[in-house]
């Protein structure tokens, strides 16, 4: 106690003010020096303030010990805490340098460095160069996790990976990181697990290889595509060292020796040259060592003891110091181009017989002067000249082109290979003929020649016109057909309308009494509706869909009834005139009536429009051809007597391109609104069909003539139009079936009112049933053939099934599926098209009861 007391220094004023500056200096001090070291060991918000208040109650505590021991006079102990803080300073400085100059290591490192919570997994520190490797701010990386980053492990993979590594402790490996923008990268990973107060730490460190291991996957791309071509070529590679050996080939080279790969590795090429060649390859590898390189020629032995002849193109390879370690060699079989020359020499004394006996006509010229030196047999057949004549002439005397020659002699003369599918050459007497040429530049004892080898083409090419012109027709008929199917369509609805239309007004006209003001009106309708039926007859005919009804009919009557219904139609500033005057009997043809009108009608109609604006004369003609001779210029035509009908006008005519195409459907010169382009398409299809031929004559301003010959035909009795009268009627039970309700009402109506007793039915089903309950109820069957369900020829088979002497009637409006041919096949008595008058159908009701 007095070594303690004695130890004591009085206090003056001046002590006293030295006590008050230690404690500023100490106070400074501990508020920094706190600071710093709650921020370096705790970095979570609630720890950093409970750091900071259990700093501040210790600074209390100490502040107020001190102010006991100067209150007490101990200044010597202040001053003993004065100088302890001093070096507790010190010490501080030197750490906070020292970690200063970590931090400074490990701000400026490129590698990423993260210090991360074992248990959390969460960023507890990191350096710049981690969050910006990935793409992200300090803020953004600060809020994320060490699994937010991996690569592409679940959440259970990712948690087993991390426990391995605390497991060991230390690893080294390569993984791979997700960027902020989702992009994968490799990279090489360091980890060292840390602990700090009992919590364990695992310290991260990455380099990112992306960069390195695209350029090795570019490398083994590289070498992968190298090794494939290698592979893959025709010819050998072969590597061989001057120690080892053979180190590597490829099939090629395995083929041209005979011999597995695995037989060859190892080996060297003296075991593969016999003792003939191994002189020039010892020669050729001493002169590869001096530098010299070049292709050379060699024999190798194969297993078999036959020798292959190759062509070495080989490459030394050196060391770093310039030492020769082995050589490259690419290897070629060229035992089949040394037979191939072989073949060539021979062939070539084999030139001037085959030169001679070739069917094409092949001539040599010189490439300069273009003078024929050579030419086989076959040119001077084709050209027509001798062989002196021949030779006397150049390459431009025999072509028919005076420019196409000057051009050929400059292709030739600059040595260009001519390859002509067409040119046309002219012979001796004058004739152009078409050539296919091919020709080819060749040298011969320094000079230069040019074979060619010329074809007459003539007759390919007739049968090339031939051909188009089939092509043409085929495609016409195409069109047609497709043109035929719609047209029949609509042919076969508006006949369906028509039959109701003509029947009731029928009807109506037999109920009227005769001074009935309104049959008038009545009748009318009936012409229209007639006219109507033309018209989808015509149709039908285009289509060639239509029955025609051909009987033996005199044509003169029919042109005269024809041309006044045209007198009253064209203007009077059209004159017609006619030559249609012959005997009976001479003007005869089978035909049909009303398709021989139509033709008159439109060949008229065509006139009258060519000559509307000036006026005009339109001639028809009928004549008689019985010469042969005229009648084998027309295609189509059989021989024997012809009645030839020739319309003729002074219109404004046609050009070529017009008449290629005038019977084309749907081409017309009239405007919008004035002609559908059908009437000449119709009108050759009604000349075809009656076995005739149609011919056209025009030019500008010229006018036009049409002809038409029709088979003429022995005298026959020719029909004579009977006058109408009241339609036969009858008693009987019919059956009537039709799928249009307003047909089967008419029907109906029609029947009952000629006397029938009718059951009328709109389903060909319900109709076959109540056939099969009372099959002898009906004395006649009336069926129309387009129905859903059943149609009318299958309705007419299954009631002739069930009762074999049913009298069936079928009616259509489109032939295209029945015609009365195949009706009567199918045991159907009578067979009548849409629309029909009601005197058609009782006739052939009558009829077909009568034959029953």
């Amino acid at each position: 106690m007095a070594d303690k007391a004695s130890s004591r220094v009085p206090v003056s004023r001046t002590d006293g003010i030295r006590v008050v500056l230690l404690y500023g200096i100490f106070a400074s001090l501990w508020i920094l020096l706190s600071g710093r070291l709650v921020e370096l060991l705790f970095h979570e918000p609630n720890r950093i303030i409970l750091a900071g208040m259990l700093m501040g109650g210790l600074f209390v505590a100490v502040t107020c010990l001190l102010l006991h021991r100067a209150m007490r006079g101990n200044l010597m102990d202040i001053f003993g805490i004065s100088r302890r803080t001093t070096e507790l300073m010190r010490a501080e400085e030197a750490r906070r340098e020292s970690a200063e100059i970590n931090s400074a290591i490990i701000d400026q490192a490129k590698e990423g460095i993260v210090l991360v919570d074992c248990e959390t997994l969460r960023f507890v520190d990191f350096n710049d160069a981690a969050c910006n490797s990935l793409g992200y701010s300090r803020e953004e990386f600060a809020g994320l996790s060490l699994f937010d980053i991996q690569g592409g492990l679940t959440l259970d993979e990712f948690t087993q990976r991390v426990r391995d590594i605390v497991k060991a402790e230390y690893s080294n490996f390569e993984n791979q990181q997700r960027r902020k923008d989702g992009t994968i990268c490799d990279v090489l990973v360091s980890n060292q697990v840390i602990c700090v107060r009992d919590r364990k730490y695992l310290v991260v460190l990455w380099l990112d290889i992306t960069e390195r291991k695209n350029a090795q996957n570019a490398l083994h791309e590289s070498e992968l595509r190298l090794r494939t071509i290698l592979q893959t070529v025709n010819g050998g590679f072969w590597l061989i060292d001057n120690d080892t050996g053979t180190l590597d080939l490829n099939p090629g080279m395995s083929a041209i020796l005979g011999r597995n790969r695995e037989d060859v590795l190892g080996r060297k090429i003296f075991d593969f040259v016999d003792d003939e060649n191994m002189a020039i390859f010892e020669h050729q590898i001493r002169l590869r060592a001096w530098g010299e390189i070049g292709a050379y020629e060699i024999a190798l032995s194969r297993p078999d003891g036959s020798k292959v002849l190759c062509q070495f193109n080989s490459t030394p390879l050196w060391d770093g110091s310039g030492t020769k370690v082995g050589s490259f060699a690419m290897v070629n079989d060229i035992s089949e181009r040394k037979r191939a020359e072989n073949a060539l020499r021979q062939s070539e004394a084999r030139y001037r017989e085959l030169f001679a006996a070739v069917s094409d006509a092949i001539v040599v010229f010189d490439a300069d002067t273009l003078r024929f030196i050579d030419m086989n047999e076959s040119a001077l057949r084709c050209y027509g000249y001798t062989r002196e004549e021949f030779l006397n002439l150049k390459k431009a005397d025999i072509l028919a082109d005076p420019e196409i020659s000057r051009k050929s002699e400059e292709g030739t003369a600059a040595g260009q290979e001519l390859r002509a599918p067409l040119r046309y050459h002219r012979k001796k007497d004058g004739t152009v003929f078409p050539v296919e040429i091919s020709s080819v530049r060749f040298l011969w004892r320094e000079r230069a020649l040019v074979c060619g080898v010329i074809r007459d083409i003539t007759e390919r090419k007739r049968a090339e016109r031939e051909k188009e012109k089939l092509e043409v027709e085929l495609n016409q008929a195409r069109k047609m057909e497709a043109i035929g199917l719609l047209a029949g369509g609509i042919a076969h609805d508006f006949n369906n309308m028509l039959a109701a239309i003509m029947g009731f007004t029928e009807l109506s006209l037999l109920k009227l009494k005769g001074d009935n003001p309104v049959r008038g009106n009545l009748e009318q309708i009936l012409k229209a509706a007639s006219r109507a039926s033309e018209v989808v007859k015509q149709i039908l005919t285009f289509t060639r869909q239509g029955v025609l009804e051909r009987k033996p009919v005199r044509i003169a009557p029919i042109v005269q009834d024809a041309l006044k219904l045209l007198r009253s139609s064209l203007p009077s500033t059209i004159e017609i005139r006619q030559e249609v005057a012959l005997s009976p009997g001479e003007d005869v043809v089978l035909a049909d009536p009303g398709q021989i009108h139509q033709v008159l009608m439109n060949f008229g109609t065509n006139a009258g429009h060519a000559m509307i604006s000036k006026g005009g004369t339109m001639s028809v003609k009928l004549s008689v051809i019985t010469d042969a001779s005229q009648v084998s210029v027309n295609p189509g035509l059989k021989a024997g007597p012809h009645v030839c009908i020739t319309v003729s006008d002074t219109g404004h005519g046609m050009d070529s391109a017009v008449l290629d195409r005038v019977f084309d459907p749907y081409f017309t010169t009239k405007g919008p609104g004035e002609g559908t382009g059908l009437g000449l398409s119709v009108v050759q299809g009604i000349v075809k069909s009656h076995n005739g031929a149609i011919t056209v004559r025009s030019e500008p301003r010229q006018g036009t003539t049409f002809s038409v010959f029709l088979p003429g035909i022995e005298k026959a009795d020719v029909e004579v139009c009977e006058a109408f009268h009241i339609p036969p009627a009858g008693s009987e039970r019919i059956l009537l079936v039709d799928d249009e309700e307003a047909l089967v009402d008419l029907g109906k109506e029609i029947l009952e009112t000629l006397g029938y007793q009718v059951t009328a039915m709109t389903s060909s089903l319900d109709a076959l049933e109540i056939f099969r309950v009372q099959p002898y109820a009906f004395d006649l069957v009336i069926t129309d053939m387009t129905m859903p369900s059943l149609t009318g020829r299958e309705l007419a088979k299954k009631i002739i099934a069930l009762r074999s002497d049913t009298p069936i009637i079928l009616s259509t409006g489109f032939c295209d599926l029945v015609n009365e041919k195949q009706s009567k096949e199918a045991g159907i008595l009578e067979f009548i098209m849409k629309p029909y008058e009601i005197r058609t159908l009782a006739c052939a009701i009558r009829k077909a009861l009568e034959q029953r």
